[in-house]
């Protein structure tokens, strides 16, 4: 009797190992390429407005760099990229209130202004972008959780 139980435990085990690998095969990444094609639902070599779906529909002006009207493979290639899942760069673009590429003293929030000082790395009295990078995660680290 142990026996069967202990047979039927490890075929439960190796059916879910199973599904677990099948459930990681469908969601393999696709190139760009493959992204593009997909979108480009009449095959005219760009996408446009209507064509654009999820983040790509919402950062459309962003990524049209010649302002056409639509997305070329070469546009969706050299798209701003992304910081992560959570979008580092949002961050620090929310944090950066008058668009100027830094953040002030007055602008910085949360454990980013109790660390100003250490932050800003070169004493300028503003915060790169890189510097914000660069900072110990321990300045950062409540700053990700209220936003």
């Amino acid at each position: 009797m142990k026996n069967l139980l202990m047979l039927i435990g490890f075929g439960l085990i190796a059916l879910n190992a199973q599904a677990q690998d099948q459930k990681r095969e469908g969601k393999e990444r696709l190139s760009k390429e493959e992204r593009f094609e997909k979108m480009d639902a009449d095959q005219d070599g760009q996408i446009s407005q209507a064509e654009a779906k999820g983040r790509l529909k919402k950062n459309f002006a962003t990524i049209d760099a010649d302002q056409n009207g639509f997305i070329s493979l070469e546009e969706l290639k050299n798209k701003p990229k992304g910081k992560g899942k959570k979008g580092k760069g949002k961050r620090f673009e929310k944090l950066d209130a008058d668009q100027d590429g830094q953040i002030s003293q007055a602008e910085a929030k949360g454990p980013i202004k109790e660390n100003f000082a250490t932050i800003d790395s070169n004493q300028d009295g503003f915060i790169s972008q890189d510097e914000l990078k660069a900072a110990p995660k321990s300045a950062k680290r409540r700053e990700r959780k209220t936003n």
